[in-house]
């Protein structure tokens, strides 16, 4: 099954600062504070102006360092990012919040074996830390090494029951297996932590849909759809309608194709689709009309079309018989 590119979830970095004198503890603490402050808020603009204020105050500082890095990777700008957080590993090697952001940039940057002999260094500081555990998993996928990687995540679960980003990429791993049974699961386990990623409910849809439980399959895909009308991957509006399709909700089949032919002008599956649904209908003016679309889209599916079940009906039109004269 091919891999579709997921961003990889990062981790939060901690406070960890110290202080020649008390005054100069104090303002520290209330920098990096407010700092982290606006990272929680998603403000990464300000954060990284503050940051650059404290790297120019304490150029020997790891935490400044550190923190851009990680501020640069929630921008997408993971190039630069790891550049931020190299500086933070020269100046503290044992930084393993530095180094697991690093792994997720490598990640996202596809340089797999990379991020994982550095998610791997930071497991011998830090063997029990679910989140690096999250990471490791992460990279193995990218390796497609998944079963590797479930083994993993069953580690971070271990350690932390409620690490919500461990069942997704468990559930990632699981649905590129083909285990979908167990992938609807961790789907479901991470929407009852995170009830706003379109992606995972898109990865449930599919999960359903391979399992044949096409209502739960659309209920998920309508969840997509609510969280983002325009959610990038298409197989949301057809896999919706033919789950349609193959619960005989003929009508409902129809809106969605059409609803797909809104977005996607000339899409065959949509045409070869609605023909279906006409024939099963038994509208034979429109099933043949619409198969005709899809045949002068792609040629290909007349080679289909004889011996679809839907299409049985028609064997006795003479415009149907015609097509393949």
């Amino acid at each position: 099954m091919n891999k579709i590119k997921c961003g990889l979830l990062c981790i939060v970095t901690v406070l960890i600062f110290s202080g020649c004198s008390l005054l100069t503890s104090i303002i520290d603490s209330e920098n990096t504070l407010e700092i982290n402050n606006l990272i929680d808020e998603g403000n990464f603009t300000e954060a990284l102006v503050l940051v650059d204020e404290y790297i120019d105050k304490k150029p020997n500082d790891s935490w400044g360092y550190g923190q851009k890095g990680y501020i640069l990777n929630e921008q997408d700008n993971f190039e630069e990012g790891i550049i931020f957080l190299d500086k933070a590993l020269d100046l503290d090697p044992e930084d393993y919040i530095s180094l697991s952001n690093k792994s997720w940039a490598l990640n996202e940057l596809g340089r797999y074996p990379e991020s994982l002999e550095i998610i791997n260094q930071a497991l011998e500081i830090e063997p029990d830390d679910s989140i690096l555990l999250v990471n490791k998993g992460n990279a193995l996928i990218g390796l497609d090494r998944d079963e590797e990687a479930i083994d993993i995540y069953n580690q971070a679960i271990d350690l932390n029951p409620e690490e919500e980003v461990a069942y997704y990429g468990r559930g990632m791993a699981n649905f590129y297996l083909e285990q979908f049974l167990y992938a609807a699961q961790d789907f479901s386990k991470y929407n009852e932590f995170v009830s706003d990623d379109p992606l995972s409910y898109w990865f449930l849809g599919e999960s359903h849909y391979y399992l044949n439980n096409f209502q739960e399959a659309i209920d998920a895909y309508e969840q997509v759809i609510e969280l983002d009308v325009d959610f990038e991957f298409e197989t949301v509006y057809i896999d919706k309608a033919y789950a349609h399709f193959y619960l005989e909700d003929y009508e409902g089949a129809i809106v969605d194709f059409e609803s797909m032919l809104d977005l996607y002008a000339n899409d065959v599956s949509s045409y070869y689709g609605l023909s279906m649904s006409y024939s099963s209908l038994n509208n034979v003016d429109e099933a043949i009309a619409y198969l005709k679309k899809a045949i002068e889209v792609d040629p290909v599916v007349l080679e289909h079309a004889f011996y679809e079940e839907a299409f049985t009906n028609l064997h006795e039109v003479d415009e149907f018989i015609e097509l393949f004269q």
